[in-house]
């Protein structure tokens, strides 16, 4: 290796000093330059304001949409009327926030404080109860611009025909429990009784106060037919007002959300937490009623006030805009959207069931005197106006709806309740209904034998075993022998059967008509006929007499019912 100068030694190793100094003061200068140059850019960005601090960004496309957006919904919240803020009382308890109540996501939402749970069974109750809802001081609108809401649910015990027992009432800081029974009933004092009424048309009918439910059409629905007496369910007229939450969770999430979803899952949904359901089906007629009950019942409609707060939240105030909207939608339930086939089956079912109940609103209801169970009479306790029924035309006429049908026609359109297994023989209260199905003429099946004397005369006949086969037990019950008499007006009832006496005894007046014995025949699957009365016919074992023969001959269905079976003479025994 041949060795370097020294002279060349040093001079290189200056060079490599100059090159080091000039790269270094280079890469100074560019940092300076370009730091100079990214001041002066951001300097011409616009500014946008995200989490509290002013940072400038880039503007792009989707950025400066979505600015437009933010901007947007800080127009549509500062348009609301409900922004305008009101002189709170300082006496009223301040509102519970999900915060406050310390709701925390996945977890189960924790009960209402139960210094804010009040049980409402008197005029004082229902009285502080209106002073908390209707009063704008204690039920306002919010600094945020939410308007003044109620969350409104009913309970009942489980069954199709049980009077709804409690009404909850909620605001954002207090929640009302009404025992119906105490203060709806016809039986129920009358301050509290007239309290109730005014206070419950004052908040139906109020355009200043959004009410909250969940499906509460049906609740609303059951109500009119347990209190039909109360002048502020027997409006025509609609509520005003109402909202539905799965409505309002539906505009808020985009027309996201599913409209098919309980209360529990819906809740889920928009606060995160679950609502407890362990309640729903207890016994709500009970009193009193027990701390799980009252906790159960407080919280399912003060938490519809906090899912519409929550939504509102989530629409970034949008929704405030559109909620008259929201509205006019009602409850999705009501007209069987987005419902499968076998709820809008049950709807149904219960929709009609509603408009049996409250046909006749001075009926009592299930709210009447005398227990509020609401019962149907029975057969056995309905007296048939048979002198109605006759001067009607009625004979020979068909009965539309079967059993329930002729059941309509003989209690002049009463809701009575019949035997869900009634034999061939239907005891009333001053009769004894006799129900026979015919088959096509030439067929060995038919509800027995008929014949005339002479062309034109009386008809007779004599029911088939068959057909009265598995009516034993009917028959029992109902001495139709007994209603069988050609003394109609001297009593009728056999003397040597007291069981039979007592039957057929309506009354001490010695004036009233024995109980009648009355025929329907139908040939399947027509609807039943009314054929008259019947009465024993002498001389002949077994058989009876069609008393309105002529009246049934004119009618159109005499021929396939009686006239193809008619014979000459009297069948032998």
């Amino acid at each position: 290796v041949r060795p370097i100068p020294r002279g060349a030694a040093r001079g290189r190793a200056e060079g490599k000093g100059r090159m080091r100094s000039g790269v270094t003061t280079g890469v100074a200068a560019t940092s300076a330059a370009a730091s100079a140059a990214c001041r002066a850019k951001r300097a011409r960005m616009p500014a946008v304001r995200v989490g509290g601090a002013h940072r400038r960004r880039p503007t792009s496309p989707r950025s400066e949409a979505t600015r437009r957006r933010d901007v947007a919904s800080r127009v549509v919240a500062d348009d609301a009327p409900a922004s305008v803020e009101v002189a709170l009382d300082p006496n009223a308890p301040a509102a519970l926030t999900s915060k406050a109540l310390g709701v925390e996501r996945g977890q189960t939402l924790p009960p209402v404080p139960g210094g804010r749970v009040h049980w409402v069974a008197d005029a004082a109750g229902v009285a502080a109860m209106r002073e908390a809802v209707m009063d704008p001081l204690r039920n306002p609108t919010t600094r945020e611009g939410h308007p003044p809401v109620v969350g409104l649910d009913g309970e009942w015990k489980p069954g199709s025909r049980t009077p709804v027992s409690i009404l909850q009432v909620a605001t954002r800081t207090d929640a009302f429990v009404v025992d119906l029974f105490a203060v709806a009933k016809r039986d129920a004092p009358d301050d509290a009784r007239e309290a109730f009424d005014a206070f419950l048309h004052e908040l139906l009918f109020s355009d200043e106060v959004y009410k909250l439910g969940f499906s509460f059409g049906y609740d609303l629905t059951r109500m009119k037919a347990s209190y039909p007496h109360l002048a502020s369910l027997r409006q025509r007229s609609e509520p005003k007002a109402m909202v539905d939450v799965k409505q309002l969770a539906h505009a808020a999430s985009a027309n996201r959300s599913n409209l098919r979803v309980g209360l529990a899952t819906l809740t889920k949904m928009v606060l995160g937490a679950t609502l407890s359901k362990e309640q729903q089906c207890s016994d709500w007629s009970r009193r009193p009623l027990s701390s799980a009950q009252v906790a159960y019942a407080a919280a399912d409609a003060f938490y519809l006030n906090l899912i519409f707060d929550k939504c509102v939240e989530k629409s970034h105030g949008k929704l405030l805009a559109s909620l008259d909207d929201v509205v006019a939608l009602g409850d999705p339930r009501a007209k069987g959207k987005h419902l499968p086939r076998k709820a809008k089956k049950a709807l149904k079912k219960q929709a009609a069931l509603a408009a049996r109940l409250t046909k006749h609103a001075n009926g009592g209801g299930f709210g009447a005197a005398g227990g509020g169970s609401g019962r149907r009479p029975d057969v056995q306790e309905v007296n048939v106006d048979l002198s109605s029924i006759i001067a009607g035309s009625c004979v020979g006429q068909a009965t539309a709806g079967g059993r329930k049908g002729v059941a309509r026609l003989l209690s002049a359109d009463k809701d009575v309740r019949a035997a869900k297994r009634g034999g061939a023989v239907e005891r009333w209260a001053n009769a004894a209904v006799l129900y026979l199905s015919v088959g096509a003429p030439g067929k060995k099946t038919g509800a027995g034998e008929f014949w005339e004397e002479g062309e034109g005369g009386d008809l007779f006949m004599r029911p088939d075993e068959a057909a009265l086969q598995g009516a034993e037990a009917a028959i029992k019950r109902t001495p139709l022998e007994a209603c069988l008499s050609t003394k109609r007006g001297e009593g009728g009832c056999g003397e040597e059967d007291p069981e039979a006496e007592d039957a057929c005894a309506v009354g001490d007046d010695d004036d009233v008509d024995a109980p009648a014995a009355l025929l329907f025949m139908r040939r399947p699957p027509g609807n039943y006929v009314f054929c008259g009365r019947l009465e024993s016919a002498p001389g002949a074992k077994g058989a009876v007499r069609l008393v309105d023969a002529a009246a049934l001959r004119e009618g159109s269905t005499f021929h396939q019912l009686v006239g193809c079976r008619l014979r000459e003479a009297p069948p032998r025994a």
